[in-house]
């Protein structure tokens, strides 16, 4: 036994969904009926939780301030709008493959089919076992709320995943996840051995992992930039009622 769940010997088989014939799985979370995702918050049980994503835009981002202007706010838009479209439908099919289900892949767009085989071949070349795919996390001491791309164990170690289809693995990144992980551990009173993010464009991709020290440390950023956003927006979130 090891950081609360149990190893067995196990190889990758893609139509399994959950392994559960190798692992036991000792956590479980679940969502309230009372579940609701807006544009800028999550409302659970009529309580606002401020997106995780909402917080962090709170961060200056020159570069694209910068391509927005050279752009053109119009054409900028349009190009935002479709990659935006290109990255839900990326997410769907990578949910659907680990549900261990076939894509239909004939049906899709060259570049969305050569950007989901990247994230087959990354993997096909790990040992994984699914424990969860778009997990809802939410903390109920720092009011804010998210969804983790998915909760696997990986080469042995119990992690949270994000898909990334950015020209790059940006900083603001790793408070995403981090918030995540502070989320995890509070709804289960499990630690995470830590976290990957998955970057997936132009033909290649990038994994980067962080280690639960790391994502301990973005997470006390994370609460920063938290503060500074509800002070901007003059916002006081906890226990606020519809």
């Amino acid at each position: 036994m090891d950081n609360g769940y149990f190893i067995l010997s196990w190889e990758y088989n893609p139509s399994s969904t959950l392994g559960k014939e190798c692992m036991l799985k000792n956590w479980d979370i679940n969502t309230p009926l009372e579940f609701q995702a807006t544009e800028n918050f999550y409302l659970i049980k009529g309580i606002k939780y401020t997106r995780v994503t909402r917080i962090l835009s709170i961060i200056d981002k020159p570069e694209l301030r910068n391509w927005y202007a050279d752009t053109g706010r119009v054409k900028a838009r349009e190009i935002l709008k479709k990659r935006a479209t290109f990255g839900s439908t990326l997410h769907k099919l990578i949910e659907v493959s680990l549900s261990g289900e076939k894509i239909t892949k004939e049906n899709y767009d060259k570049s969305i089919i050569e950007t989901f085989n990247l994230f087959e071949n990354w993997k096909n070349k790990n040992n994984i076992i699914i424990e969860a795919v778009e997990q809802h996390l939410w903390s109920d001491k720092y009011k804010y709320a998210g969804t983790c791309d998915c909760i696997a164990i990986i080469n042995g170690k119990r992690v949270l995943c994000d898909w990334k289809t950015s020209k790059g693995i940006y900083p603001e990144y790793v408070l995403q996840i981090a918030a995540y992980f502070h989320a995890f551990k509070e709804l289960t009173n499990i630690e995470l051995d830590g976290a990957i993010i998955l970057q997936m464009r132009d033909n290649k991709y990038c994994e980067k992992y962080y280690t639960k020290e790391e994502l301990k440390e973005a997470f006390k950023i994370f609460l920063h930039a938290k503060e500074i956003f509800e002070w901007k927006h003059n916002m006081v979130i906890n226990n606020e009622k519809l």
